[in-house]
């Protein structure tokens, strides 16, 4: 799909040799890479849907850096809480806290509602009992809300309702105290006229927008807007006094804002108050933490509630008493609230995407791994076809990332962790890793036929001067074993098999620009020759193949044959003239194209509105991945008022064949049926994005889930031919091209 120079980008891929994994931590370094591990997650939650980072000018990668030192050398509970606490600090967000860190008040809450003299009614929320008796919660407020309606005034107790640091039992007292307060008639019971809860708005995702370059994925990020909620009271509405007591671990229900607005309300915190109107989500930690993260704000500004009493941690036992006399008929009087400004905007600086050195410290090598796996977590397209456990990816990669000794381990590091998403732009472009590979290749193409590495192409005039000829078989390369070099090569990220080949034939001779290579092949005779070649700058060697012939051109009266990896979009229109007596037209897709398809497509068109393929992406608006919502989009054939081409149409493909290029085959093909010849395509297929990370290493993969007009996978399958050909390597010799031969044939048979 990406607009991109095709064997240049080929080139990019992490394919490299890797040094053999460690061996098992120890047991006290794989509890310490659980704890990071389990931090990982959290930090990639707040950064993604923290609404504060979106226009607070918070650094939260340089937050990270500057808490890794607590974080990485804590061994007790108690530390780690400490640690994690410094992680949020530069927050500076009340709702965003360890939950484990605040321990809940022990209260004697064996009655969920109690009258206190001056018919005031104290509710403990304690009381409720079990949250996950839904039914049984609900009709136990609404209980407590028929009798409100008899009192004069009514303390709520928050404290102690969430004894559980369980991110579902968090979830819980969210649904029944939060935003929201679930039960109605408990809220229509605490107002005297109609009120609305604040607007609360929180981050969405559609897709990853990338952190380098541009993409024509079309992904973006933003807000939305949570209206807020119209309460009305009963039937017996009438203003009475409320108190609500909380400390630092309480969800505050949203009804208490217009409530304080309106005057009604006292408040009085223990220890320590949050902010109300929002949203949370609980992300458990290791060592049975569990932070509660923000995931909302209220609209135009800050909904902070001033508590009227604050009591320290050791005063628990007076709140009632306090709550009670400042609700008492002889002290009470309407107080209208004074709302709170809009908070002003800031620049985002969430993130940062200088490179830095090239070898990271080690805090920043370990956000490295956090960056990249929040980014495959929320936004890869294909988690259902990775095939393994994303979230057991990370510990092992943050030691191996803390071990590495230089910026090359460093990146192969990187490297190692990318190819866990199988998936062939799972690519990474950085300095180090380029020169390590070299910048510059031999002038030839290697192929694997017939399980042999074979030179395929001759791409410069050097090659032929050595002595080297189509079809030669590779035996050994700077003395060593082709198959063995072939075997040790790690190609990074690849989609299938036949891709993982193509990769490490593309990296099979790469070396410094002018340095010279020591291989022994093996001609058509069976004799064997020790050649010298020097290696050319990539993109020139690539560019400058031998022998080729024009980007289309007739093979008779009949058919017309395009080399799609050259046939530029100016030229299609003289192709279709060129073509427009022939009986069908043979498309060479063994390669990269260059934007050609939505330019061809229309002209092979049956009908007007075909859809091409089903797109999906995708769309976050939460941290919690069990909750899944995508983008789907149908793309369409562009119309085209030009003369429509009615004859047959083949396309040539082989692994060579990836992303834009396969997408190529799924215009054609839901065009007019366009039939495939050769062998499967890469199966790599999704406009890329990319998440940046420390040492100038930019880590790509597929943005979309890209399908067949007709819902099959193409995603690590790759095109699949109807008529299965392979070259074989005497037909190269031979100077045959077999899979052209099949599609002739092919033809002549329709």
């Amino acid at each position: 799909m990406e607009r991109l120079g095709a064997l240049a980008l080929g080139l990019l891929f992490a394919s490299v040799p890797l040094a053999a994994h460690a061996q098992s931590p120890a047991p006290e370094q794989a509890a310490r890479l659980q704890r990071l591990a389990s931090v990982g997650r959290l930090w990639g939650a707040i950064r993604y849907f923290h609404p504060w980072l979106a226009h607070k000018p918070i650094n939260w990668d340089s937050a990270f850096v500057a808490a890794y030192p607590r974080l990485s050398t804590a061994t007790t509970r108690d530390d780690f809480a400490a640690a994690v606490e410094s992680l949020l600090a530069p927050l500076g967000d009340p709702a965003t806290r360890v939950t484990g860190s605040v321990a809940p008040a022990v209260l004697p809450a064996d009655s969920l509602t109690t009258w206190l003299p001056d018919s005031t009614l104290l509710v403990r929320f304690a009381a409720l009992g079990d949250l996950a008796d839904f039914m049984g919660v609900l009709e136990r407020l609404g209980g407590v809300a028929r009798t409100i309606g008899t009192s004069r005034a009514t303390i709520l107790d928050f404290r102690g309702a969430n004894p559980s640091p369980d991110p579902e039992n968090i979830a819980d007292v969210a649904m029944y105290f939060g935003v929201d307060f679930g039960v109605p008639a408990f809220q229509a019971a605490l107002v005297g006229a109609p009120v609305t809860t604040p607007a609360r708005r929180a981050r969405m995702h559609s897709g990853l927008v990338p952190e380098s370059g541009t993409t024509s994925g079309g992904y973006y990020s933003a807000f939305y807007a949570i209206d807020g909620k119209v309460i009305q009271p009963d039937s017996a509405a009438r203003w009475r006094p409320v108190a609500a007591i909380v400390d630092a671990a309480s969800v505050l229900p949203a009804v208490l804002e217009p409530i304080r607005a309106m005057g009604y309300l006292r408040l009085v915190a223990v220890g320590g108050i949050g902010e109300s109107s929002a949203g949370t989500y609980g992300v458990a930690l290791d060592d049975s933490l569990t932070v509660t993260v923000r995931l909302e704000e209220p609209v135009g500004g800050s909904s902070a509630l001033v508590p009227d009493t604050l009591l320290a941690p050791g005063e628990d036992s007076t709140a009632v008493a306090v709550a009670a006399g400042l609700v008492a008929p002889d002290r009470f009087r309407v107080r209208p609230a004074t709302p709170a400004g809009p908070a002003p905007a800031q620049p985002d600086e969430a993130s940062s995407t200088a490179p830095g050195p090239a070898y990271p410290d080690s805090a920043s090598r370990v956000l490295a791994a956090y960056k990249y796996w929040a980014a495959i977590q929320y936004f890869f397209p294909y988690m259902h076809l990775i095939g393994e456990d994303w979230g057991a990816v990370l510990a092992p990669a943050i030691g191996r990332l803390e071990g590495a000794r230089d910026s090359l381990e460093y990146v192969l590091a990187l490297v190692d962790m990318s190819t866990h998403i199988h998936d062939s732009h799972g690519f990474i472009v950085n300095p180090t890793l380029r020169a390590y590979r070299g910048d510059a290749v031999l002038p030839v193409e290697f192929r694997m036929v017939q399980g042999r590495p074979v030179i395929v192409s001759l791409l410069d005039s050097s090659a032929v001067q050595a002595g080297l000829r189509m079809g030669d078989e590779l035996l050994s390369l700077d003395g060593i074993p082709a198959m063995r070099y072939y075997a040790d090569l790690a190609p990074g990220a690849t989609s299938t098999p036949q891709s993982d080949m193509h990769v490490r034939m593309s990296l099979l001779a790469r070396g410094p620009e002018g340095s010279t290579a020591e291989l022994v092949v093996r001609n058509k005779d069976g004799k064997h020759r020790s050649i010298r070649l020097k290696r050319l700058p990539g993109t020139e060697a690539l560019q400058a193949g031998l022998g080729k012939g024009p980007a289309f051109r007739l093979l008779s009266s009949h058919t017309g044959y395009a080399d799609l990896t050259r046939l530029t979009v100016p030229q299609v229109d003289s192709m279709f003239d060129a073509f427009a007596a022939t009986k069908a037209i043979i498309f060479d897709m063994r390669g990269y194209p260059n934007g050609t398809a939505w330019s061809i497509a229309p002209r092979l068109a049956t009908a007007p509105g075909l859809q091409a393929a089903r797109f999906s992406r995708p769309l976050r608006m939460g941290p919690d991945t069990t909750y899944t919502s995508r983008v789907d989009f149908a793309q369409l054939v562009p119309p085209s008022s030009l003369p429509r081409y009615a004859g047959r149409t083949v396309m040539l493909i082989d692994e060579r064949a990836m992303s834009q290029a396969e997408h190529t085959g799924l215009f054609f093909e839901a065009a007019n049926g366009t039939v495939f010849i050769g062998t499967p395509t890469a199966g790599a297929n999704g406009d890329i994005t990319n998440v940046v990370v420390p040492g100038g290493a930019t880590m790509y993969f597929s943005g979309h889930d890209v399908r067949h007009a007709d819902g099959r996978q193409l995603q690590r399958v790759g095109l699949q031919p109807t008529v299965r050909v392979e070259p074989t390597i005497a037909g190269i010799r031979a100077g045959r091209d077999e899979v052209l031969d099949a599609a002739l044939r092919y033809l002549q048979s329709k």
